[in-house]
């Protein structure tokens, strides 16, 4: 017979992986709005918020933990502020998220981390490929040349054709599977295009991360830093190529 206590735990682990998994399309923007909404007045997230989300994306933080993280950071902050002193980027609630996610990390000790997701929900993931294959039929000009470069393009476009079309065929995919084969290509797109840039670009971009990061290299360790600066870097990327990014956090 199942221990009662053991049984309670997978249960609960099963719905929280189902919650994450219903949030596992919203990661960037319900952060973006729940980050608004405590901070009370609109405010665009900057390119370099961006690039932090990015990080918590890639260090593990689940969804819920970093708006737990951004709620305990403005909590205290509106029980000692000044009046009309305002929040002004997502880097004031960094120290808050990762202390939430550590507690996380400390209550997941010896709970069943085997236990089997929920099957994908297939509609937003078709429509997630289809609005991928658009945007990268859009870069296309900017992949022209060098011949090398236009291959890695096709090769990519390929790829990313038969994603969408086993998205269609394997009702039991799985977002992991499928997101690490993304990040894949799109790493693959990021490096053939390093190679290209003119470097006087990246030295400017380089420039205009280490002023814009300034004021926050202290509040953060060496290797979130780091992270950091190599996402906005990979953000300016983007934007002079106009390449989109291939993963399923940001839809």
């Amino acid at each position: 017979m199942a221990h009662p206590a053991r049984g309670r735990l997978q249960y609960e682990h099963s719905m929280e992986q189902q919650r994450e998994h219903h949030n596992y399309y919203n990661y960037y923007t319900e952060i973006e709005d729940h980050f608004v909404r405590r901070r009370g007045k609109n405010l665009l997230v900057s390119p370099l918020d961006w690039s932090l989300i990015a990080t918590w994306k890639e260090t593990g933080i689940p969804l819920r933990i970093v708006l737990r993280g951004i709620d305990r950071a403005f909590d205290g902050f509106e029980a000692r502020a000044r009046k009309g002193r305002l929040v002004n980027s997502l880097f004031y609630c960094h120290q808050a998220v990762m202390e939430a996610f550590e507690e996380y990390r400390e209550s997941r000790v010896g709970s069943d981390s085997q236990a089997s997701a929920p099957p994908v929900d297939q509609r937003p993931l078709l429509e997630f490929f289809q609005r991928k294959l658009v945007e990268i039929e859009e870069a296309r000009p900017c992949f022209q040349n060098p011949p090398w470069l236009a291959e890695e393009f096709e090769g990519c476009l390929a790829r990313l054709r038969e994603l969408d079309q086993s998205a269609r065929e394997m009702p039991e995919s799985r977002l992991e599977s499928l997101e690490r084969d993304l990040s894949v290509m799109d790493q693959r797109l990021l490096a053939a295009v390093e190679k290209v840039v003119e470097p006087g670009r990246v030295e400017e971009w380089k420039k205009q991360g280490k002023a814009a990061l300034r004021i926050y290299k202290r509040r953060v360790d060496k290797e979130t830093y780091e992270k950091i600066f190599a996402n906005f870097l990979r953000r300016k990327l983007r934007e002079a190529y106009r390449l989109p990014q291939f993963t399923l956090f940001q839809l």
